[in-house]
């Protein structure tokens, strides 16, 4: 049975979110992962995203939001791609990492979970997972 818990707002600690968007789609990963953060924020935590190539006014509407935005240069299929990111959450001292996006593959989780952060993997998709996720249904 799932119980709902609340964070406690001097301990909400950071995220780090794993999306990505181009400019012809992944706007809906990188969209819901923005209101999760809000939330997270709310909570009074820190949040980053991590992201290959976000289109300009995706990357403004993210750091308007008061997130941090880190640039990838590797593509999700590059080995770079998961180091940047680990580096990333290891110096900001990461309390989550957060993965969304139909890339983010059995492989790419393994390596989240291996490095032991607490893992959420978003999916619309029905695949299977190495670790937890939350599975979001389309409607309409």
């Amino acid at each position: 049975m799932m119980t709902r818990q609340a964070i406690n707002t001097s301990q909400a600690g950071t995220v780090v979110i794993r999306a990505d968007a181009s400019a012809t789609m992944g706007h809906g990963h990188v969209m819901r992962c923005l209101a999760l953060a809000a939330a997270w924020q709310r909570a009074g935590g820190r949040t980053v995203f991590v992201s290959h190539e976000l289109p300009p006014e995706l990357s403004a509407r993210t750091k308007a939001a008061g997130h941090e935005v880190v640039a990838l240069s590797a593509r999700h299929d590059d080995p770079l791609d998961w180091f940047t990111t680990a580096t990333v959450a290891r110096r900001t001292g990461a309390d989550w990492l957060v993965l969304d996006g139909y890339f983010l593959d059995q492989r790419y989780q393994r390596w989240a979970q291996n490095d032991a952060w607490r893992v959420l993997v978003m999916d619309d998709t029905p695949r299977k997972h190495p670790i937890r996720r939350t599975n979001f249904k389309r409607f309409g």
